[in-house]
């Protein structure tokens, strides 16, 4: 699991790109076959989640794992670390 200021950028970043089209989350919901709840929870990192959703939500929206990448900064030190196991967390 991703550490918890990471999944939020990671949401934001999905909010940034939501908005950015003028779509509403009950748009993206809706066209994803998930709960308005399960996007807000996405979009303020309180939920991990895979690669496919991840694209699948992007599809939704009409954007692309690049235009993810380009909003989200590089990860952390700390977070690198903890994916090599050396932070427990």
């Amino acid at each position: 699991m991703l550490p918890n200021n990471y999944l939020k950028t990671i949401g934001a970043s999905f909010r940034q790109i939501r908005e950015s089209r003028n779509l509403k989350r009950e748009y993206i919901a809706a066209k994803c076959g998930v709960s308005i709840a399960a996007i807000a929870k996405l979009e303020q990192g309180k939920t991990d989640v895979g690669i496919a959703k991840i694209i699948y939500y992007l599809l939704a929206m009409d954007a692309t794992i690049i235009d993810l990448a380009t909003i989200l900064p590089p990860p952390t030190e700390e977070y690198v670390l903890h994916k090599a196991g050396r932070i427990v967390g």
